[in-house]
């Protein structure tokens, strides 16, 4: 029996020996298959960053092609306004105010065209250089050989020059048609003042019924009752005509529109203040009615949480109390509903109240801080009310689960000794 222990435990030892052999070769191989796989990852790694760049350049110069064609476009435009912008300079210089005719007019025109006309190869450059916008996108573009980065500089250097010099012919361009949009106006403005010049003559005349090149008294009235909706007072005319008792000349004539505009601003201010004055005491009286009427309101309110103040004992009384409790409940709801409506009536009146868009400066401003002050007595009043209710709704709510008790227990009268 020993001989045959002895040579099973040999044998088993051996087997044991065997496995663990086998065991170890397999760790060693899947190790190996590993480090292969890895080194082949590592070799295919380079080799798809360089197709991606490739592809990526390849993508990014046909765009920037187009953009450049685009670009050269807007430059052969650029010819035809500078050339503007020459001859309209030219003719600037030719006299201290010359210019803002027909030359500076076609400046702007042709301006106006190529800033139009460079939208599209903004876009364009404007998407070349979104593709090389951060690390990581020039990363992928330069490529992991020197050759792909030296030519992924190139086509950066390309994009921003390209930039630049879109920037440069928009910047220049509109800066010739701004010089040029001042001077327009210029003349816009010169002529306007010489045909309110020739209009303000043609008015003179009209009034200078004699022709002798003054505006008497008469004349002067006769002026005002033409031209203006007033009345000038007495003391305003004999104050211009102590300065001009022969009569006001074409020359001083400015200097009577600017008096008698004087005057007449002086009587719309005075209008004004009658109707401001007029506005604050209606708003004032509006306001002290409303407050007589939430003084009433108040008093309703107060009904109400005199009704709603007995509840709370007779809630907590419940079943014993019943009875009594519906009436209460009944004549507090019924309060709290009436103060509610007389405050929806009030709450309305102190809202109206500053909405008048008629209201002068100064009323408009009373308006809206009596309107304040009110609204903020009637949110109190709001507040109390809602507190009312909401102890008359608990009290219904007692009411009604009492009520589907008392139910419940004449449905299952077997139930009644328990629940009592």
């Amino acid at each position: 029996m020993d001989g045959k222990h002895m040579k099973l435990k040999g044998n088993t030892e051996a087997t044991m020996s065997n496995c663990a052999s086998l065991l170890k070769r397999s760790h060693a191989a899947k190790a190996g298959s590993e480090r292969a796989t890895t080194k082949v990852r590592l070799k295919a790694k380079p080799a798809r960053e360089e197709i991606t760049a490739k592809s990526l350049q390849a993508e990014l110069d046909t765009l920037l092609a187009a953009a450049e064609i685009e670009v050269e476009q807007v430059k052969s435009a650029q010819a035809g306004v500078l050339k503007a912008q020459t001859a309209a300079e030219a003719e600037a210089k030719a006299t201290p105010e010359g210019g803002g005719g027909a030359l500076d007019k076609e400046l702007i025109r042709l301006a106006t065209e190529l800033e139009r006309s460079s939208e599209e190869a903004s876009k364009s450059v404007a998407g070349c250089m979104a593709r090389m916008d951060g690390a990581t996108n020039m990363m992928r573009i330069r490529g992991p050989t020197e050759e792909l980065k030296a030519s992924a500089g190139v086509l950066q250097n390309r994009a921003r020059t390209v930039k630049s010099s879109l920037e440069e012919m928009l910047q220049k361009a509109r800066a010739a048609k701004a010089t040029a949009a001042q001077r327009v106006e210029r003349e816009v403005r010169k002529a306007e003042a010489l045909k309110e010049a020739a209009r303000q003559e043609a008015i003179f005349r009209q009034y200078d019924k004699d022709s002798d090149g003054l505006l008497d008294e008469s004349e002067i009235r006769a002026y005002i009752a033409g031209e203006y909706t007033f009345q000038l007072a007495e003391e305003k005319l004999a104050q211009i005509l102590s300065a001009s008792p022969d009569g006001v000349s074409h020359a001083d004539f400015a200097k009577l529109r600017s008096q008698i505009n004087d005057a007449w601003n002086e009587v719309l201010n005075k209008q004004r203040k009658e109707k401001n004055d007029k506005q604050m005491a209606m708003i004032k009286r509006n306001s002290a009615e409303i407050l007589s009427a939430l003084s009433g309101v108040e008093s309703e309110v107060a009904k109400a949480e005199a009704q709603v103040r007995i509840l709370g004992p007779m809630v907590t009384r419940g079943v014993t109390m019943l009875d009594m409790l519906g009436e209460r409940t009944e004549a507090a709801e019924s309060a709290v509903d009436a103060a509610r409506d007389f405050l929806a009536a009030a709450k309305e009146q102190a809202l109206a109240l500053g909405v008048d868009s008629n209201f002068e400066t100064e009323a408009k401003q009373m308006a809206a801080v009596e309107a304040r002050n009110l609204q903020m007595k009637v949110t109190a009043l709001e507040n109390r009310v809602n507190t009312a209710a909401h102890v008359s709704k608990a009290a219904r709510s007692k009411i009604q689960l009492q009520e589907r008790k008392a139910a419940l227990l004449r449905e299952a009268p077997e139930l009644r000794a328990d629940w009592i």
